[in-house]
């Protein structure tokens, strides 16, 4: 039972972060406005934190505006209708105009059953990395792209992986 459990505010979650040594990916839901970009940025920036999180979101205005705050931010751009044809079409050149300064990172995330070689080609021809989301099946795990750089999982921790695998004793 949590009850009267205290939900932490976002700035006690960076903090602890910071304190654990810990990457945090920072989901935005929706949309979010310049003044609140401008506030979580500062959040992040007044723990330290600012070279050791992922923006994560599934609208690519949002991230442009965590962009406009954060020259230098690590965004994880989760396209949750993806084929070939959105993503040539929208995804990378809206990336490539709105969140791609120079300093940034831009990732894409997707949904792992729909990656393909085709797309796994077009990323790499834009030197953009690909995420994957949510496996939760160890197999498929392992048997992911070796181009999928990160994997968001309900059941697996990159440790238990890697143990099972044989690749950490």
């Amino acid at each position: 039972s949590f009850m009267g459990e205290a939900i932490p505010t976002f700035e006690e979650f960076i903090a602890l972060c910071a304190e654990l040594g810990l990457h945090p990916y920072i989901e935005i839901k929706g949309n979010l406005t310049e003044s609140e970009a401008k506030q979580l940025v500062k959040i992040v920036s007044d723990a330290g934190m600012l070279d050791n999180v992922s923006w994560l979101g599934f609208s690519g205005d949002a991230l442009a505006r965590i962009v406009s705050v954060d020259p230098t931010a690590r965004l994880v751009w989760v396209l949750t209708d993806t084929y070939d044809a959105k993503l040539a079409a929208n995804s990378i050149p809206f990336a490539q105009q709105n969140l791609m300064t120079g300093e940034s990172e831009v990732v894409f995330d997707i949904y792992y059953t729909l990656v393909t070689q085709s797309i796994v080609d077009l990323l790499k021809m834009y030197n953009i990395p690909l995420e994957v989301w949510t496996v939760n099946d160890y197999n498929a795990i392992l048997s992911l792209n070796p181009y999928v750089s990160g994997v968001s999982s309900d059941m697996y921790n990159a440790k238990e992986i890697l143990t099972e695998a044989g690749i950490l004793g």
